[in-house]
C-alpha cells in the first residue's frame, strides 16, 4: 500500500506539471510586449543591468519615481532577461516560474500535510484552470502580481504550518520562514504583500493564540528580519533616490486607495472581483463551488483540516476587505485570491475524500466520482489553452500607435513590420 501510495504521488506530480506547461509557459512568448506595466518594468529590467545599480529602478536613463515598488520582481526579470535576452520571454519567464511554483506549492502542501495527493491535485488543477489567474498581468505576462500571490500563499502554508505543529523546533522555524515570505511579498509589490496579514492576526485573537505568538522569540526575530529587509529598503532607497518617499505615500498608498481615473475611471461596488469571476468567467465554475466548501469545511468536526481551512479563510477574507475598501479596481489585483481559492477548495475535496472512504470501500465509486470531479476541470483548462493559441497579437499594437501618437508624434508616418505574417499583417500606420 505505501509502495502504491508512492506511485500515485508521482503519478500525480506528473500530471500537474504537464498541466501547468500548457496552462502557464505553452507560447508565452507568442505575443507582443504588453503596452502598459509589462513594458516599463522591461525597461526597468534592462536598465538594472546597465546601470548595475539593484535599489533604484530606472527608466529612461533616469530613476523610476511612478513604479514606486521595491525591486524583487525586476531583480528575478534582470536574471532572465540577462539569461533570455530583452524578449516576451526574458521577461514574461519570472512570473511564469512563480506561478507553477505556486500550483507545485498547493501540491505538495496538500500532499504532504495531510497525505492526499489527490485533494492536492485538485488545488493545482482547480488553479491551473482559473482563467483570471493564468491570463494577462498575471502568471503569463512580466508584471508583479503571480511573484506577489505565491509569497502570500507561502506565508500563509508556513503560519499554517507553525499553528499545527507540536514540534518546538518546527514551529520556530515556520514562524521564522512566515516573516520571510511576508519580507518576500512586501519587496515584490509594497504594502500589497500585507493584505492577508490582518486576517492572520484576526484568527490568532479569535482563537486566543496571542500569547503563544507574541510569547514566541522568534515572532520578534523575524519582526526584526522584516524591518530589516523592508522599511530598511524603503529608506535605503530613500538616501540613494531623494524624493522616493513622497512617492510610495502618492502612488503605492494613497494612490491605490483613491480613485485613479486613468487606470479605471468608474466608481466600481466593493463586489467587483467576485463578479468579475462570475460574469467575466474567471474563476468559473469554482468560483460556484466555494461557498459550498466554506460551508462544508465549518460545519466539519474538529480538525488540524479544519484549522486550516479556516487560517486560509481568514487571509481571504482580509485580502477581499482591503481591495473592497480601495477605490482603484482593476481586474489583475485579486491575483492573491486564486491560489488562496484553490488552497480552501482543495480542503475541501481532502475532506470530501475522506468521507468518501469512510462511507464507500469500493474503489470503482470512489474513481466514478474522482473522474466526475476531475472532468470539471478539462473545459476550463482546454479553455485557457486555446485562448493562448489564438489570441490576437495586434490588439496592443494599436493601443500603442494611440498612445505614442497622443502623446508625442501627432504627423510622422509609422511603420509596424511584424516578423510572423501569420498573426497579423504588415501594419502601417499614416493617421
Amino acid at each position: 500500500m505505501l509502495i502504491a501510495g508512492k506511485k500515485i504521488f508521482w503519478l500525480n506530480l506528473f500530471a500537474v506539471c504537464v498541466i501547468a506547461y500548457f496552462t502557464i509557459f505553452n507560447q508565452i512568448e507568442r505575443l507582443s510586449l504588453r503596452w502598459w506595466d509589462e513594458a516599463s518594468y522591461a525597461l526597468n529590467a534592462q536598465e538594472m543591468l546597465e546601470h548595475k545599480n539593484p535599489i533604484v529602478l530606472y527608466l529612461n536613463g533616469a530613476p523610476d519615481k511612478y513604479n514606486s515598488k521595491p525591486p524583487f520582481a525586476i531583480w528575478c526579470m534582470s536574471a532572465c532577461v540577462k539569461f533570455f535576452g530583452l524578449n516576451e520571454l526574458g521577461i514574461r519567464f519570472a512570473s511564469a516560474i512563480f506561478a507553477f511554483l505556486t500550483v507545485l506549492l498547493l501540491y505538495f502542501f496538500l500532499s504532504k500535510l495531510f497525505n492526499n495527493s489527490l485533494g492536492g491535485l485538485m488545488a493545482a488543477i482547480i488553479l491551473c484552470s482559473s482563467s483570471g489567474y493564468m491570463g494577462e498581468h498575471i502568471a503569463r505576462t512580466g508584471d508583479t502580481d503571480a511573484i506577489l500571490s505565491f509569497w502570500i500563499l507561502a506565508y500563509t502554508c508556513s503560519f499554517i504550518l507553525f499553528v499545527l505543529s507540536s514540534n518546538i523546533k518546527i514551529r520556530n522555524i515556520s514562524l521564522l520562514l512566515t516573516s520571510i515570505f511576508v519580507s518576500m511579498a512586501c519587496l515584490t509589490k509594497g504594502v500589497s504583500g500585507l493584505t492577508a496579514i490582518p486576517g492572520l492576526f484576526a484568527w490568532v485573537a479569535i482563537n486566543k493564540k496571542t500569547k503563544e505568538l507574541f510569547f514566541n522569540r522568534y515572532f520578534y526575530i523575524g519582526l526584526s528580519l522584516f524591518i530589516l529587509l523592508v522599511p530598511g529598503y524603503y529608506f535605503l532607497r530613500e538616501l540613494l533616490d531623494p524624493g522616493y518617499l513622497s512617492e510610495v505615500l502618492k502612488n503605492e498608498i494613497g494612490g491605490r486607495i483613491q480613485q485613479q481615473e486613468y487606470i479605471n475611471p468608474q466608481h466600481l461596488p466593493f463586489y467587483t472581483y467576485y463578479s468579475r469571476m462570475v460574469f467575466e468567467n474567471r474563476f468559473m465554475p469554482w468560483i460556484l463551488l466555494l461557498p459550498l466548501a466554506i460551508v462544508s469545511i465549518v460545519l466539519s468536526k474538529k480538525s488540524a483540516l479544519k484549522t486550516s481551512a479556516l487560517i486560509v479563510i481568514y487571509s481571504i477574507i482580509s485580502i477581499s476587505l482591503i481591495l473592497s475598501l480601495s477605490q482603484t479596481k482593476t481586474p489583475w489585483y485579486d491575483a492573491p485570491l486564486y491560489p488562496l481559492f484553490s488552497l480552501v477548495l482543495g480542503m475541501a475535496f481532502v475532506l470530501f475524500f475522506q468521507n468518501i472512504s469512510e462511507i464507500s470501500t469500493e474503489i470503482s465509486s470512489k474513481i466514478m466520482i474522482v473522474g466526475i470531479i476531475l472532468a470539471l476541470c478539462v473545459l476550463p483548462i482546454v479553455n485557457i489553452i486555446n485562448e493562448h493559441i489564438q489570441k490576437e497579437n495586434d490588439v496592443h499594437v494599436r493601443e500603442f500607435f494611440y498612445h505614442y501618437r497622443i502623446e508625442k508624434r501627432q504627423t510622422e508616418k509609422i511603420t509596424a513590420i511584424n516578423s510572423d505574417p501569420k498573426l497579423v499583417s504588415p501594419t502601417t500606420d499614416t493617421t
